[in-house]
């Protein structure tokens, strides 16, 4: 999310999407099952990075399983099965995008920020 490609127009991540990840639960987990879907938040990566997409939205699907409700003998079952999936999501995706630009593209050493709000003054109601 903050990688900001190097010699790039610096640019500010998503709001809504950085309070996602960092609200409460409910928040998270809205943000997940967002991204599970495959529709992609607007600039939650820089531009450079949007080829991620696919493998971001895999990872995420994996997680929102709620494995409370599947039969004692799925595979999604055994405790190692989150790391082997994500690595196996992982390591395809390198395999396949070994060659692509986005691959090798140098991250600058200043991350993407936050844009801040404007702090207003609420006046409390008697």
């Amino acid at each position: 999310m903050v990688a900001q490609p190097e010699g790039r127009i610096k640019g500010y991540l998503n709001l809504c999407s950085w309070t996602g990840l960092l609200g409460d639960w409910g928040c998270r987990d809205r943000f997940l099952k967002g991204l599970s879907s495959g529709n992609s938040p607007k600039n939650l990566t820089h531009s450079d990075y949007e080829p991620l997409w696919p493998l971001i939205s895999s990872l995420a699907a994996i997680l929102v399983v709620d494995r409370h409700w599947l039969p004692k003998s799925d595979v999604r079952q055994h405790p190692g099965y989150i790391c082997e999936a994500f690595q196996r999501l992982i390591l395809q995706f390198i395999v396949s995008n070994r060659y692509e630009h986005f691959m090798t593209c140098r991250v600058d050493k200043s991350l993407r920020k936050v844009p801040e709000l404007a702090q207003g003054w609420f006046e409390e109601i008697d």
